[in-house]
């Protein structure tokens, strides 16, 4: 991944990838929770810092519940600002992905 980073203007990716697939220190405090996006976006102002070309970087947060039971959210950093998407009150995944498919597009701008 290293390799290709640097002639890419977006990144798609979770902490572990940026940490394992570009060497990116993660963050030195444990976030409040695993949908708390500021360690998140901490990892992408060094990700940007070494490699100026990113425009974007966006990824999912998981807090796991348990095995059928997971909270989701997302992020995005696109070119200097920052965008967290709403979570969902219902932390079933068949509800996540029925209230996203159901959105227009133009409803779910960051």
């Amino acid at each position: 991944m290293r390799a290709i980073v640097d002639h890419v203007d977006v990144l798609v990716g979770n902490e572990e990838d940026l940490q394992k697939g570009l060497g990116i220190p993660g963050p030195a405090v444990a976030a409040k929770s695993k949908l708390d996006p500021t360690a998140f976006f901490g990892m992408i102002e060094r990700v940007v810092a070494k490699h100026p070309r990113v425009k974007v970087v966006a990824t999912t947060l998981r807090d796991v519940h348990s095995t059928s039971r997971h909270s989701w959210s997302a992020v995005a950093w696109i070119e200097g600002q920052t965008h967290v998407a709403p979570t969902p009150n219902s932390t079933s995944t068949t509800a996540l992905v029925a209230a996203t498919v159901s959105r227009p597009a133009s409803s779910m701008a960051c």
